[in-house]
């Protein structure tokens, strides 16, 4: 699914929130969220991700929504020529490779919903 923002950075937030949400009330969804500049959850907790996550390119197809918190999911626990199957059973059992990532997004949704008046 895809959903247009217009722009409004805040909304694309109070959107990732909702999603995140949806993961934890539904058994076994998960999502992946990216807008024009990348995997902007991940852009946002630049600052504590693992030093195996250099570039945007090491990360694609390796964050995701899942369980009601944020998944990153490290090459050494599903090298990428694994599959999606067994990516999607990593992120399933794995909690963030990093606790500070899902601080860090916890915070922008905060500030966006505060900045929007949906907090």
């Amino acid at each position: 699914a895809s959903a247009d923002t217009g722009g409004c950075v805040d909304d694309a937030w109070v959107a990732l929130d909702l999603i995140v949400d949806i993961t934890k009330k539904v058994p076994g969804a998960i999502a992946a969220v990216w807008d024009n500049d990348g995997d902007f959850a991940l852009i946002e907790a630049a600052d504590h991700l693992p030093t195996w996550a250099d570039s945007p390119e090491d990360t694609t197809t390796r964050s995701f929504a899942c369980d009601g918190s944020w998944r990153l999911v490290s090459p050494d626990d599903c090298p990428p020529n694994e599959g999606l199957d067994a990516l999607l059973t990593s992120a399933r059992s794995k909690q963030a490779d990093v606790p500070e990532i899902w601080a860090c997004v916890q915070k922008r949704i905060q500030m966006a919903r505060k900045d929007t008046g949906r907090a």
